[in-house]
């Protein structure tokens, strides 16, 4: 299985706009979010994959957290649908991130 090229545009687009997202938030908040960006091969087929956690108030010591979703990371070889999901999920534990920190 290869990354085709809808594939591939559709993870540069949804990676563009979390990096985006991240970057933002990392300077409004006192949160540390960290996005792994790389190129990754699994059995023969290589592949770009994108992983995001995030340390609650910047407490480096502590686990970090990640995205509630099936898979720890995206990877261009995803489905369109599957690719979507797991961004939405990514989405929505930064929006949470947000709520819990307007709460506090």
């Amino acid at each position: 299985m290869h990354t085709t090229p809808e594939q591939l545009i559709t993870f540069q687009a949804h990676t563009a706009r979390l990096i985006q997202r991240i970057t933002e938030l990392n300077i409004k908040t006192p949160h540390s979010i960290e996005f792994n960006l790389r190129k990754s091969e699994t059995g023969h087929r290589e592949h770009v994959q994108l992983g995001i956690r995030w340390f609650v108030n910047g407490d480096c010591f502590a686990e970090p957290q990640t995205p509630n979703s099936d898979l720890s990371f995206a990877h261009s070889w995803m489905t369109i649908e599957q690719l979507n999901k797991w961004f939405l999920d990514a989405n929505i534990a930064l929006d949470l991130l947000e709520v819990e920190l307007k709460a506090a």
